[in-house]
């Protein structure tokens, strides 16, 4: 361990006696610094098997987020991926995309009208093009001659400043007249209760302002005062009793499905488990498939038995890690004489077995085997979807395999019934009844987030605290071989002061007697 930095220079040598003091303080304080090592070898220890610990759990994460989470990129908690659709044909005017729900068969769509949202394109504005929209509200009334009206304006922080105000399906707006065209539009189009959005288009160099929402409902009532600000963008005109102008009417989108006919406000829209997206109209009616695409499913289920395998190795390489005793964590004074490398090999093999025997690891892949011949009520197991366990190999883990071709016919034959046995719900204990373990998932993350959860108020707590009293008894031995060494030091000075005076006394006798 490193000395105390504040200490006062020694002299590594006696200048009187030309002895080697800091070699033989050393040697006299090897115990108290034996003792500092012993310590810090604990320490590493346990922070090593605290990275462990933190590495298994890092495992199973990664595992659940895949495969067991909701949401996770290769969920298997998922219906699609037992039920998965194919559209084939249609035309670029309507996407669909099949869900789980949809009916396997032919289909035909016609799309008569799009669904539109209410909107107002307005006049030119001037003779010329504007550049860009980064210009004053005053500047783009004086460009094409129109008065704008400000009037004193309280603003929602209740201060008071010369401006103008309006309300779009009714929701109010405040600007000022050198506020920029661009930060009105950025104001109106962010607010999601105006339901509106104004655009400018240098080719028609007009303004329009469109309500956000399509089909025959969609609003676009605008109210003003006697500013002129919609006149100064050229969207004013056709005026009523509601609005400022008066917009073209939104619309439903029409379209004849399978011959029957069906309206939406939106161009994106779900129906017996189709979703469709509307880009353009036809003329004619355009056919399409749906079919079941099994062959995705079974990609999805090879990556899972493949990932389930990868873990109970992994998880069992820990588990069956043995400590090398021949091996430990290195004090500083050690790798002092080591290179880099020896450093880091010495180390690799000092870490192994940090978990070794640890019986929460234990009890995982002792649950793990288990689900391999597990039997779901009411649904099956394992083994009636093609997966088994693997051949016994002397000092391997066990590993599962899967049978392609069975799973194939389960997933043609009965795809909610390989849905259920994988994804059933656990149900817990109550009334003194035993609780229902649930499908394959929920029997694997089960002991899965019991380990974590052990680990984190246990184990992972124990080593924390463990460190924490490690590094407090390191300060203070520490400390003590500061006061020792010192101790030694100042001796080793008080004897070489004497001798000095001894030599120097000799010098004089014999200069004396000479």
């Amino acid at each position: 361990m490193a000395i105390n930095p504040m200490m006062t220079t020694r002299l590594g040598f006696g200048i009187a006696s030309g002895m080697d003091t800091d070699g033989l303080v050393k040697a006299m304080s090897m115990s108290q610094q034996s003792k500092i090592d012993a310590v810090f070898k604990k320490k590493v220890l346990a922070e090593w098997r605290r990275d462990a610990y933190n590495d298994v759990n890092n495992l199973i994460r990664i595992f659940k987020d895949d495969f067991i989470s909701a949401i996770g990129s290769k969920s298997m908690m998922r219906s699609e991926a037992y039920r998965t659709m194919t559209v084939e044909g249609g035309s670029s005017a309507v996407t669909v995309k099949a869900t789980t729900g949809a009916a396997a068969g032919l289909h035909k769509i016609q799309v008569d009208q799009l669904a539109t949202a209410a909107s107002h394109t307005g006049t030119a504005i001037g003779e010329s093009r504007l550049s860009s929209t980064n210009v004053t509200m005053r500047a783009m009334a004086d460009r094409i001659g129109i008065e704008l009206e400000t009037t004193t304006i309280t603003g929602a922080d209740g201060e008071e400043f010369e401006g103008f105000e309006f309300k779009i399906n009714g929701e109010t707006f405040q600007f000022k007249e050198t506020d920029r065209i661009s930060d009105i539009m950025n104001k109106i189009n962010s607010n999601t209760k105006a339901g509106a959005k104004m655009t400018y288009s240098q080719l028609t160099n007009s303004f329009t302002l469109t309500s956000t929402v399509t089909g025959a409902g969609s609003k676009l009532e605008v109210e003003e005062d006697d500013s002129g600000f919609f006149a100064a963008l050229g969207l004013a005109g056709g005026e009523d009793e509601d609005s400022v102008f008066n917009p073209a009417a939104g619309k439903n989108a029409i379209v004849r499905i399978n011959g029957h006919l069906f309206e939406s406000a939106s161009n994106t829209f779900t129906i017996d488990g189709l979703n469709y997206t509307l880009n353009g109209t036809t003329e004619t009616a355009s056919e399409f498939s749906v079919s079941r695409d099994v062959s995705k499913s079974v990609d999805m289920m090879k990556d899972f038995v493949k990932a389930f395998n990868d873990l109970v190795e992994k998880l069992s390489g820990y588990h069956t890690a043995r400590k090398n005793i021949n091996f430990g964590p290195l004090v500083e004074w050690q790798k002092e004489s080591m290179t880099e490398t020896e450093i880091s090999t010495w180390e690799d093999k000092a870490k192994e077995g940090m978990l070794g025997r640890d019986n929460g690891l234990n009890k995982v892949l002792n649950s793990l085997r288990s689900i391999i011949t597990a039997n779901v009520d009411g649904v099956g197991s394992l083994k009636d979807i093609g997966i088994t366990g693997g051949k016994y190999v002397p000092g391997k883990p066990f590993q599962i395999e899967l049978d392609e071709e069975k799973l194939l016919a389960a997933l043609e034959s009965d795809p909610d019934k390989v849905y259920e046995l994988m994804t059933k719900s656990a149900v817990k204990a109550g009334g003194g009844s035993a609780g229902d373990p649930g499908g394959i998932l929920a029997r694997i993350s089960a002991p899965l987030d019991q380990f974590t959860a052990d680990t984190k108020s246990y184990n992972l707590q124990t080593l924390r605290d463990n460190i924490y009293k490690y590094d407090k008894d390191i300060s203070a031995q520490t400390n003590k071989l500061y006061i020792m060494q010192e101790s030694l030091y100042k001796k080793f000075a008080a004897f070489e002061t004497s001798l000095s005076k001894m030599q120097t006394q000799q010098g004089q006798l014999n200069g004396y007697f000479g």
